[in-house]
């Protein structure tokens, strides 16, 4: 399992019902059964559209960063610039 099956997946969880999550985003369920599974990857315009919905970072749905939130990656960037 990639960062991003794992990232989506625990995302998901916290959405009560996929079959809404996808109505919202207008993708098809199996897409995102796809993405899931690690069959397919999304475009970088669904992936934007992801990190929107769930307003993380598309750093963080890739597994690029830890930090959920983007001004939070942004503040510790900052802070470690500042520190040295």
């Amino acid at each position: 399992m990639n960062y991003f099956q794992v990232r989506l997946t625990e995302l998901l969880k916290a959405n009560n019902s996929q079959t809404e999550f996808c109505k919202i985003l207008k993708i098809p369920k199996q897409q995102l059964e796809l993405w899931k599974t690690g069959y397919q990857e999304p475009s970088i315009q669904n992936l934007n559209l992801l990190a929107n919905y769930f307003n993380v970072s598309v750093d963080y749905l890739t597994g690029n960063s830890k930090h959920k939130d983007i001004d939070e990656k942004l503040k510790i960037q900052l802070l470690q610039q500042i520190l040295k």
